[in-house]
């Protein structure tokens, strides 16, 4: 009988054992791998949503800001006189100059650039440069890059610029008044800026009505006033120019302004390095002259490649799209390209935060006619792109 029950009772021989745990740590194996996997296609659709989200939200801010390009109220553009000093170190026409209501710099690099036709490959390391001559405009007093994007911009991206004026603030005069060319102080009826408060010492402003405006800059610290200082805005680029007046003769009605006031609005934007060194799309404000801090808008944008549709029949349909670095070149009408800019091509290259694909990324990528090479690295990357028809004449 105890031969029995000890019968009864023996284990699992070694043999069995060792299959067992075979089979176990196979099954487990499995379910790691199946774990894993799960995992690595988690981040891939997590990644390509956060892209397209991104891609999204990116093509609809600068839409919204090319379709406000060139407002000047009932003034076009072309009508604005510049009273701002252009002899400064400093200004810029693609940053102040309100008759190109769209432009920025072209990345170039001495042929080595993102122009139509070039071939540019990313670098696993992304970097700026301080070289302003690597970005162009084609402008003839200085093409470069504005000295304030110094080390910011990226390599192998280029800059928008876009201007407008805001909604009209009127003159609070409380009689009938003329205007003189000379006249340098304007009381105004509401603040330049609502946001805080303050009239904005500083702020570049236009004064117009419906036949003629001027531009200038604000050097009153009062609010409630605009000060136009024939003798500049000291220590401050851009400055007004001492020896220019308004061109024109303004009239205010009591009751029922003529002339009004407006601040304007100029951004730029760029593809700089964001929080961890992810790129970043950044846009700069330059409204006070003076820039304020860059705002990053979209992580995840590596590029930013421009073109600019250009009439030159007349027609307000683009013949043809250029580059930044042509659109002060003079057309057969004789004047330049921007002037006659119609529409603006943007295309973006989108990457991924975290390095997601299974192999080496060498894809070639086409953004506005441009070639981009993939970097050495497992970034997964998308294009998308957009056409905006300018909406506003005289740009």
């Amino acid at each position: 009988m105890t031969t029995l029950m000890r019968s009864k009772q023996r284990g699992f021989t070694l043999l069995e054992l060792l299959i067992s745990m075979t089979v176990g740590m196979m099954l487990i194996t499995g379910i790691i791998q199946l774990m894993a996997n799960n995992k690595q296609h988690y981040l891939f659709q997590s990644e390509l949503a956060r892209m397209q989200e991104n891609g999204r939200y990116a093509l609809t801010v600068l839409r919204q800001e090319l379709q406000m390009a060139g407002v000047s109220g009932c003034s076009a553009n072309s009508q604005i006189t510049n009273l701002l000093d252009d002899s400064l170190a400093g200004y810029s026409d693609t940053l102040f100059s309100l008759n190109q209501a769209v432009g920025g710099w072209e990345y170039s690099n001495s042929g080595a650039g993102t122009g139509p036709t070039e071939v540019y490959t990313l670098t696993s390391s992304l970097s700026s440069s301080s070289s302003l001559d690597q970005w162009h405009n084609g402008n003839a007093v200085s093409s470069d890059l504005d000295a304030t994007l110094t080390g910011k911009v990226l390599k192998g991206t280029d800059v928008l610029v876009v201007k407008r004026t805001e909604p009209p603030l009127d003159l609070a005069y409380t009689s009938a008044q003329t205007i003189l060319t000379t006249s340098t102080n304007f009381p105004i009826s509401g603040f330049l800026d609502a946001n805080d408060g303050s009239n904005d010492a500083g702020r570049l402003v236009v004064i117009s009505d419906c036949s003629a405006a001027d531009l200038f800059r604000n050097c009153s610290a009062v609010v409630g006033q605009v000060n136009r200082n024939t003798a500049g805005c000291p220590g401050t680029v851009p400055s007004n120019k001492a020896s220019l007046s308004l061109g024109h003769v303004y009239r205010v009605l009591e009751g029922n302004e003529d002339a009004t006031i407006s601040a304007v609005s100029i951004n730029s934007y760029y593809i700089g390095l964001g929080q961890d060194n992810a790129p970043t799309l950044y846009r700069k404000d330059y409204s006070n002259g003076a820039p304020l801090n860059a705002v990053p808008l979209v992580e995840g944008v590596e590029s930013m490649q421009v073109l600019y549709g250009i009439d030159t029949d007349d027609d307000a349909v683009p013949n043809r799209y250029v580059t930044a670095q042509i659109l002060n070149a003079i057309g057969t009408s004789g004047s330049a390209y921007a002037d006659t800019v119609v529409s603006v091509r943007i295309s973006l290259l989108l990457r991924s935060i975290e390095e997601v694909e299974e192999v080496v990324n060498t894809d070639s990528l086409l953004m506005a006619e441009a070639t981009i090479n993939s970097g050495s690295d497992r970034y997964l990357r998308k294009t998308v792109s957009t056409t905006v028809q300018l909406r506003n004449g005289g740009i």
